[in-house]
């Protein structure tokens, strides 16, 4: 069982940056609307079919995130 994280705040506050610090191994991001991170990272890798085991997840599809989230047992951060 994952934990689930949801991160809401003004634009330029600070909530994508705030990811430098976490280990993309180690956490699923899910994002709605595809968009770079504001620092460099080869760590940080979108999920695609050539690569399952990326970091960041780029779906606005309620059932594609629900699966994804019952399917990890990494900490999730929407």
């Amino acid at each position: 069982m994952s934990t689930s994280i949801f991160i809401l705040g003004q634009s330029g506050s600070g909530k994508s940056t705030g990811l430098r610090n976490l280990n993309p191994r180690r956490v699923l991001l899910i994002q709605s609307i595809r968009k770079p991170l504001p620092f460099r990272s080869a760590d940080w890798q979108y999920i695609t079919a050539e690569n399952p085991n990326g970091s960041i997840l780029v779906s606005d599809n309620a059932q594609e995130i629900i699966a994804n989230i019952n399917e990890t047992k990494r900490p999730i951060i929407i």
